[in-house]
């Protein structure tokens, strides 16, 4: 049996301009109950979409280098 759910459309808000990347987010229709209000149901489509970015989303820094000498070099100052 084909499982059903709901496709969560996503981005990050960086504040960056042009730089969207949309994601998505698969949410089984089985994880709603009936007596869920509007509000229980997005609620819980923001902890979908909070857990797939933690799980998702990376970071890396891509100045390393320049950054420990800049900070290397006020240490001395000091």
């Amino acid at each position: 049996m084909k499982e059903e759910h709901v496709t969560v459309r996503w981005e990050i808000e960086d504040g960056y301009v042009g730089k969207a990347r949309p994601q998505t987010t698969k949410i089984p229709l089985e994880e709603f109950e009936e007596d869920m209000s509007d509000s229980d149901i997005l609620n819980l489509v923001e902890e979908y979409v909070e857990e797939d970015f933690r799980n998702t989303v990376f970071y890396g820094i891509v100045n390393e280098d320049e950054v420990v000498l800049v900070v290397q070099a006020h240490l001395a100052r000091r």
